[in-house]
């Protein structure tokens, strides 16, 4: 995979949790912990 490839993956990833974080901001989500540490990894 190219820099670009990998970098426009982790800015989708990074969206799909702010939207997910949005649409469930009331309740706690492990998924969501989960999300955060793997994109720290990246």
């Amino acid at each position: 995979m190219s820099l670009q490839s990998v970098r426009s993956l982790n800015f989708f990833a990074i969206l799909a949790t702010g939207y997910i974080s949005l649409t469930s901001i009331h309740r706690e989500s492990i998924f969501l912990e989960e999300l955060k540490e793997c994109s720290k990894r990246i």
